[in-house]
């Protein structure tokens, strides 16, 4: 029986006092199922990674795993992180949790592991790789689209262009082409990536011109998108290709 490849995902954290205010004060982790259900469903193995800020953890988890999904979350990336101090329209910071992907990200580039981040995981790849963010697109970007659908997840909210010749555009277009490609896709963040950082390629923008997908380049998979491919797949089944493709580098062998 053929092993199974083994994803390591990023869970939120809290401190629990939502579900139950006499836990206030202690950390509690938790993450949307549609999540591990997605990298189940295209037949890999999920694991839950218990955020921690010890490196030589980190550096065991990505030794044993086979890919790094970033998930999002209700959080922001520390604005420190990209050289600036939080302005107006920051949201909530997680720092243990961005401190711990970013270690996670730093580590999957020494033992060459597939990574693929979602939302705030896009963010954090962008800005370890020393990119920028908008702390506030709204704020920040004018005349941007409405980032933040009222509409439920599982239903896309506006277009996104591929550009050709990028990663992304070979995981999703159906056949071989060199024209751009219009995807639909859900929004659900308030934040985006303003500069791309070293060695990673814009792969796609939504028509207000908000970055909504990038590739470190260097990397053998490292993508990341803003939108939720998790919460569409099941109706959208286009959208299952970026897990296919990362669940597939994932179980290859790292080329030398």
């Amino acid at each position: 029986m053929r092993k199974r490849v083994m994803i390591g995902l990023t869970p939120d954290m809290d401190d629990g006092s939502k579900l139950r205010p006499a836990a206030r004060g202690q950390r509690f982790l938790y993450l949307w199922d549609r999540y591990p259900r997605a990298i189940s469903d295209h037949g890999a193995m999920p694991l839950i990674l218990p955020i921690t800020t010890d490196l030589s953890l980190v550096r065991e988890f990505v030794a044993r795993l086979d890919g790094i999904l970033l998930t999002g979350g209700g959080f922001d990336v520390p604005p420190e992180y990209y050289g600036e101090k939080s302005g107006p329209g920051i949201g909530v910071l997680k720092p243990d949790r961005s401190l711990f992907e970013r270690a996670l990200i730093v580590e999957a580039v020494k033992q060459n592991k597939p990574v693929l981040g979602i939302c705030g995981g896009m963010q954090i790849m962008a800005v370890t790789f020393g990119g920028s963010l908008y702390q506030d697109i709204k704020k920040e970007v004018p005349r941007a689209l409405e980032h933040q659908q009222k509409t439920k997840r599982t239903r896309p909210a506006h277009a996104v262009t591929i550009a050709p010749g990028t990663i992304l555009h070979r995981i999703m277009a159906l056949k071989k082409t060199a024209l751009p490609l219009k995807l639909r896709v859900n929004s659900t963040h308030h934040q985006a990536v303003k500069n791309v950082g070293e060695g990673t390629r814009l792969c796609g923008t939504s028509q207000d011109g908000v970055i909504e997908a990038i590739a470190v380049e260097r990397h053998r998979f490292m993508v990341g998108v803003q939108w939720h491919p998790e919460a569409l797949y099941p109706g959208f089944p286009e959208q299952g290709a970026i897990f296919r493709a990362f669940i597939k580098e994932a179980g290859e062998k790292p080329r030398s």
